[in-house]
C-alpha cells in the first residue's frame, strides 16, 4: 500500500542499413506512471483469506479415471478418485493461493497438480487455476467432502465475499 513509481520501460529498435549507410539505432521510452495503492480493509476480512483480489468463483468435481459401470461418486476403498477445484473469474489468476481442504476422515488427499488457463479481454485479466488432488478412502462408508470456501476481495464490490463449491458425497465400497 501507498504511492509507488512504475519505472519507464524501454526498446532498443534495430536500425536498417540502406545503400551502405548505418543510422543509429532507435530507443523508445515510456514515461514513468505514478500509482497509490490503496490498503485492503481490515473490517470484514475473513480469518482464511490468504490475498486473492478480483472476482471469483469455485466449482468442485469428483472424477473416477477408472471406466465402472458404478455410479458417480462411488468407488472401492483403497482405490483414488480426482477431485479438481477451479477457482475461475477476473483477477490476476497467477497469485491465487490452494484452497483450504477442510480435514476428510478415512481418506488420504494428496498434493495437487496445477494448471492454469488465462485470458486477456477487454483489458481484464481472467481465466482458472485448477488444483487437481488424488484422494484415497482408507475404508468403506459414505463419506461427504464437504463445501469448500474461497474468500476473495472483490474491487469493485470494496468488500470480502466468499465463493463456495457444494458437498459432494462419496460411497466408498468394501
Amino acid at each position: 500500500a501507498g504511492a509507488t513509481t512504475i519505472e519507464p520501460a524501454q526498446l532498443a529498435l534495430s536500425a536498417l542499413a540502406s545503400y551502405g549507410r548505418s543510422d543509429t539505432p532507435k530507443v523508445l521510452v515510456t514515461d514513468a506512471i505514478k500509482i497509490n495503492v490503496r490498503p485492503l480493509p481490515q473490517t470484514g476480512k475473513p480469518a482464511q483469506f490468504t490475498g486473492a483480489v478480483g472476482q471469483y468463483q469455485i466449482d468442485a468435481q469428483v472424477e473416477d479415471s477408472r471406466v465402472t459401470g458404478v455410479e458417480r461418486g462411488t468407488i472401492e476403498a483403497g482405490n483414488g478418485f480426482t477431485l479438481r477445484l477451479q477457482v475461475s473469474g477476473k483477477g490476476n489468476i497467477e497469485t491465487l493461493t490452494e484452497p483450504a481442504i477442510p480435514p476428510l476422515p478415512n481418506m488420504t488427499v494428496y498434493s495437487p497438480k496445477i494448471t492454469d488457463a488465462m485470458d486477456e479481454a477487454e483489458s481484464n485479466i481472467q481465466g482458472s487455476r485448477t488444483y487437481a488432488y488424488v484422494i484415497i478412502p482408507s475404508k468403506s462408508g459414505n463419506w461427504t467432502i464437504p463445501a469448500i470456501e474461497y474468500p476473495y476481495f472483490d474491487p469493485q464490490k470494496e468488500s470480502y465475499q466468499i465463493a463456495c463449491t457444494i458437498p459432494i458425497p462419496i460411497n466408498a465400497l468394501p
